[in-house]
């Protein structure tokens, strides 16, 4: 009887952690693909479970574009050595990422670098 319960609990708890990873799939960007881009931050959100930096850029026509690009979570970033202090409304970066599969103007973070040299990496 005990050999039961241990097995549906555990069939449970497997069964519960399924959709969770499900959830963070990366499948909406292009694999193999990574662009840079090159502009200033309109706005950052450090929330959970994703962070988002909003990027204006101007593009090839001289157009300016909103890109929306996701990173993880803030404790998961700050856990990499990230200041989020540093990235601020204003600033100039340049951003490596993943973009979206569907050619819209958005991205996996990958690597951002600020005008003043320093460096944040975020897994791809």
């Amino acid at each position: 009887m005990r050999t039961r319960i241990l097995l549906a609990a555990a069939t449970l708890a497997l069964g519960l952690t399924l959709p969770a990873a499900a959830h963070h799939t990366h499948a909406m960007y292009e694999p193999d693909a990574l662009i840079t881009l090159e502009g200033t931050v309109k706005s950052v959100q450090w929330i959970n479970p994703h962070s988002w930096l909003y990027l204006m850029v101007t593009n090839e026509a001289g157009e300016i574009e909103e890109w929306a690009l996701e990173a993880r979570a803030p404790f998961r970033l700050a856990e990499q050595g990230w200041d989020l202090d540093a990235i601020q409304a204003g600033a100039e970066v340049s951003v490596t990422v993943k973009p979206l599969r569907r050619g819209a103007r958005g991205g996996l973070f990958g690597h951002l670098r600020m005008s003043d040299g320093r460096e944040f990496i975020d897994e791809l």
